[in-house]
């Protein structure tokens, strides 16, 4: 019975160390989301809701910033778009595109999340029931179209195909035209076979750094190291240089210190 309660007051102790780092935690008043948002908010004139669901993220972006903001909200889900479209439907500077993000443009099929306003429909070759068809766009040929050189802020949390999502906008990271991204890191990644390391290598092509978002502010992250890999929910920023600034990131901690010193040593 001692060991039982010993080893249950130890998850109980490493659950809230997690919350403490971001980690494991989908509540985005308390794992750093909103965080990033009221830190920008002074240089948030133009911003992305990739996988907007019902549009909480975008109300939040409009309480912080204000009126001045123009923000496009892409959400493959016609129950969540039409109530997207509802919700603010006096705020002129709210656009909705009714589709996936992805690397490719065309169509595809996508798989309903079970009840309204779930949030965890996705892309999907499968034989499921709840299946309809979506249109696909991409980061650049939303720009094109809608006339946009710059993204301050895009938040992307669609599913397990945010590495994808990255791919299709290859040329504005290339040219720093993205501020900063948020991408939601969990087990739907495993779903898509991606992996946090695809981050990091993309984040170094493109002249980006990687952040953790914590409740108590960021934290670089120097490298990639596999003890990352551990595919709990997180949120990390790719934050170009200008940005990171304003971020003004700690240095790593914790996990990822030991994964820097492992690097350093060869291990």
């Amino acid at each position: 019975m001692f060991t039982e309660r010993l080893l249950e007051l130890a998850y109980k102790g490493e659950a809230l160390c997690s919350r403490m780092q971001g980690i494991a935690s989908g509540n985005p008043k308390l794992n750093g989301e909103y965080r990033l948002i009221r830190t920008l908010k002074h240089v948030i004139h133009r911003a992305m809701d990739a996988g907007a669901n019902i549009g909480d993220w975008t109300a939040e972006v409009l309480k912080r910033v204000g009126q001045g903001v123009s923000v496009i909200c892409v959400e493959p889900d016609p129950r969540n778009a039409k109530h997207i479209r509802d919700r603010f439907r006096q705020q002129s500077q709210i656009e909705i595109i009714e589709a996936a993000i992805s690397e490719r443009t065309g169509l595809a099929t996508f798989a309903m999340g079970k009840g309204e306003h779930s949030g965890v429909g996705c892309l999907s070759n499968s034989s499921e029931t709840e299946l309809t068809q979506v249109s696909l766009v991409t980061l650049e040929s939303v720009c094109r179209e809608k006339g946009v050189h710059h993204f301050d802020l895009v938040k992307a949390d669609i599913e397990g195909e945010e590495i994808a999502m990255l791919k299709g906008a290859e040329s504005l990271f290339r040219t720093q035209s993205i501020g900063t991204m948020q991408i939601e890191y969990n087990s739907t990644w495993l779903r898509t076979n991606r992996r946090m390391k695809e981050v990091f290598e993309f984040a170094h092509d493109h002249g980006y750094s990687v952040l953790a978002a914590t409740p108590f502010g960021f934290a670089e992250y120097p490298g990639y190291g596999e003890g990352l890999e551990d595919y709990r929910m997180r949120n990390l920023i790719l934050s170009s240089k200008e940005y990171l600034k304003i971020l003004k990131p700690v240095r790593a901690f914790g996990r990822a210190r030991v994964e820097a010193v492992r690097r350093c040593q060869g291990l």
